[in-house]
């Protein structure tokens, strides 16, 4: 049995007729997922995190993630409660099980199945049927991938190093909310990588027992946190680039892939007149950095942290010409927070952008050297997704790079 929460679009959701629906996933790889729960049953079960992501524009591919394995008490005892209302015990970074308790290995089937609803309105997991958008304080925001590095001996190593999909890891209890009730059980989770860069779909919990059981999942919250850490590359096929093409925010007249033409770069971006954006990303997203390499081929480009739309953003700009600009923009209204002479052309003159954001210090480098180091004390922006800036021209960019 499986209960769970969208964090992107459906593929039915992408066969509007009338409107082309676009929208930045909710959780990313590198985040922490964290879930609260109570479980009875009268026989031996394992309750396990899983993601769901895209695989093609149509087809979903479920990921596991770390599990618990349970033993049966009475049909209506709650398992291995957690006492004084302190958090789980975890071992190896995940919830464990009291030392008697059987291993039961997640999988198999359970029948008659569990039954699984939400007792708590704070961030709860929909039942099948249901669909509960999460809470305001998590809100919207991807998806990695890598692509060929550019091969210049002044690009700068990742922003941090790559998670695996192959062995899903869980995490400590880093969650600064301990579980509200002496029974509450808890499961962590550190998102990995996910191939091509789709997005996750879903995030849920699962029930699996070797034989018949029943009892009840009561789930008290399903919530996230931390700073993500991918890569946002680009699928080299055309039919597997529509999902991720509707993960970006399209705020400029093109973006698509690029990498079957232009093996070095991931994708281009096109604004004919005046300044877009490709946006993509978290509104909840706070202190991180970004990172990707410009090839400006007419006018001019950058990147943004903080973006909250199309005129409320930090960008690092490579502007024509021979000039490098720390901006912000703010309804509209742009200020120059610092500015440099630098040497950069049109066409085969790629160069790293790098910009990074915690509390109210921004701090910017290119091709491995640091520029600006500036406090924006005069209404900052604290939180906001990336995006690729594109003024009256057309850039390509190798994967966007995202981390601390």
């Amino acid at each position: 049995a499986r209960v769970a929460t969208p964090t992107f679009a459906t593929p039915a959701d992408f066969t509007l007729d009338a409107y082309s629906l676009y929208a930045c996933p909710t959780v990313y790889p590198g985040q922490t997922i964290t879930a609260d729960f109570t479980l009875e049953s009268d026989a031996p079960v394992t309750v396990s995190l899983y993601l769901r992501h895209y695989a093609t524009p149509t087809t979903l591919t479920r990921l596991p993630g770390p599990a618990i394995p349970f033993s049966a008490p009475s049909a209506t005892t709650a398992i291995s409660p957690c006492r004084g209302g302190a958090s789980p015990p975890s071992v190896n970074g995940q919830v464990s099980p009291s030392p008697n308790e059987p291993a039961s290995p997640p999988g198999g089937s359970i029948s008659p199945p569990l039954s699984a609803r939400a007792t708590s309105s704070h961030s709860t997991a929909p039942l099948p049927s249901q669909s509960v958008s999460p809470p305001d304080d998590n809100a919207l925001v991807p998806l990695p991938t890598t692509a060929p590095s550019p091969s210049r001996a002044n690009v700068p190593p990742p922003l941090s190093p790559p998670a695996t999909a192959s062995a899903p890891a869980a995490t400590s209890d880093a969650d600064p909310t301990a579980p509200r009730s002496p029974a509450l059980h808890r499961l962590t989770w550190t998102l990995p990588l996910i191939p091509l860069g789709h997005p996750i779909a879903e995030i849920g919990l699962e029930i699996a027992a070797n034989s018949p059981a029943s009892g009840r999942l009561a789930l008290d919250r399903l919530t996230w946190s931390g700073t993500p850490r991918y890569t946002l590359g680009a699928p080299k096929a055309a039919t597997d680039a529509e999902t991720w093409r509707r993960s970006i925010i399209p705020g400029c007249d093109l973006v698509q892939p690029w990498a079957t033409t232009h093996p070095d770069q991931a994708l281009v971006t096109v604004q004919n007149t005046g300044r877009g954006l490709a946006i993509h990303g978290g509104a909840d997203w706070t202190d991180y950095a970004v990172q990707s390499t410009a090839t400006i081929h007419l006018g001019q480009a950058g990147l943004a942290i903080r973006c909250q739309g199309m005129t409320r953003y930090y960008a690092l700009m490579l502007i024509h010409p021979n000039v490098v600009r720390l901006i912000k923009c703010l309804n509209g209204v742009e200020t120059i927070l610092a500015e440099a002479p630098f040497d950069w052309h049109w066409n085969d003159d790629p160069h790293t952008l790098r910009l990074a954001a915690v509390g109210a210090r921004l701090t910017a480098a290119i091709d491995g050297r640091d520029l600006f180091d500036v406090t924006d004390d005069n209404r900052p922006l604290t939180r906001g997704a990336a995006a690729f800036v594109i003024d009256s021209g057309r850039c390509g960019w190798t994967p966007l790079e995202v981390g601390e």
